[in-house]
């Protein structure tokens, strides 16, 4: 699910004889796992050696009838600070377990016309132009950091980002656009 930077951040989830619930929260490094994969990220990713961020329980030991429905939200705070970050929480309860992906914000860049070559500004998703150190993007595992007014300049002779995998990267945050 896709949240945006200030959106409070929680889920509904149904049980149905579940004991006790567990969930885990686990932060992505993005930039590492988009250079390395260039993919998106799927609910099955290998979890095993990794410490969650936070864990939570909660029992409902005799307040639920067997057989019976209930619906319980989630809420991620923690998520909820953090403007832009990629998450994985794993829900455990009993013998059963799902997973989901929580996005926190977006990134693209916006093709512009520039008398040098080819230009882009990456924006996040309130349209802000993205500007800072480490702020740019990879093609082909090379780095191509942004100017001070966060413009992202390509002669008209080399590589065009068009049609092409490129991993855009700013405060931390990588995003995998195509």
């Amino acid at each position: 699910r896709l949240f945006g930077k200030s959106d409070p951040v929680s889920i509904v989830v149904k049980l149905k004889n579940i004991n006790k619930l567990t969930y885990k929260l686990f932060r992505v490094d993005t930039a590492t796992y988009y250079k390395t994969k260039l993919q998106p990220l799927d609910e099955k990713i290998d979890l095993d050696g990794l410490s969650p961020e936070e864990t939570y329980e909660i029992s409902f030991q005799g307040k639920f009838l067997k057989q019976t429905v209930h619906k319980q939200r989630l809420d991620f705070p923690t998520i909820q600070n953090i403007p832009q970050g990629l998450f994985i929480i794993e829900l455990q309860g009993d013998s059963i377990s799902s997973r989901m992906i929580v996005q926190k914000g977006v990134l693209q860049l916006i093709p512009v016309d520039h008398f040098m070559g080819i230009g882009y500004y990456m924006v996040d998703e309130e349209k802000k132009i993205c500007k800072s150190e480490g702020t740019g993007l990879y093609l082909d595992k090379k780095f191509y950091p942004s100017r001070e007014d966060g413009c992202l300049l390509f002669p008209f002779a080399s590589e065009a980002v068009n049609n092409k995998e490129v991993v855009l990267v700013h405060s931390g945050y990588a995003y995998l656009s195509t």
